[in-house]
């Protein structure tokens, strides 16, 4: 009886660790070409706004977009070379830290799917039935194949981002709408 208790506390528990993985993946995850046409529209006519926008979306490219507009609106230039040459590597430091987001999800996504997986080894050694944990088990399987998905698609966007929207925060601040960050 201790054993088909435990089995199910496993894996309820690990369910539950997949679904907070889960929840953090969905508030990571962005529409690219939605994101795209927003920041750059922001740029053009608000820049200010666009920086706002910037700090939605932590552990995404956002986090590299809004790290080049601070270094660039900090210096003060015009000059289109010399802000390349500082918005490129602030953009690349700050998206180096996205990977380390994901280890901690997909630590999280093992430390669930393997408390599922050993709810159901202990339900089939109670003799139990081990529906609930098959279902479970399933729901851990789909979550893990979402997570990765939402992950290809976020390295794909650094990458575009690096090469669609970074120029367009280069020629704003070079044409002069964005300025010296506010300190807060």
């Amino acid at each position: 009886m201790v054993k088909v208790a435990l089995s199910y506390l496993l894996a309820l528990g690990g369910a539950g660790i997949v679904a907070y993985a889960t929840m953090l993946v969905i508030a990571m995850n962005c529409d690219y070409p939605a994101a795209r046409f927003k920041i750059i529209q922001a740029l053009r006519t608000q820049p200010w706004q666009a920086e706002i926008m910037t700090k939605t979306k932590p552990g995404s490219f956002f986090d590299g977009i809004h790290a080049a507009m601070k270094t660039a609106g900090t210096l003060g230039l015009r000059d289109i070379e010399m802000l390349q040459k500082a918005t490129l590597p602030s953009y690349d430091a700050a998206v180096s830290m996205i990977p380390m987001k994901w280890k901690g999800v997909f630590g999280k996504l093992k430390l669930g799917g393997g408390a599922a997986v050993a709810g159901l080894g202990m339900a089939i050694s109670a003799s139990a039935m081990p529906v609930l944990h098959i279902i479970l088990l399933v729901g851990v399987v789909a979550a893990a194949i979402y997570m990765f998905s939402v992950k290809n698609d976020c390295d794909r966007y650094v990458v575009l981002a690096r090469h669609e929207i970074l120029p367009e925060v280069e020629q704003c601040i070079a044409a002069g709408r964005y300025g010296v960050p506010p300190v807060m």
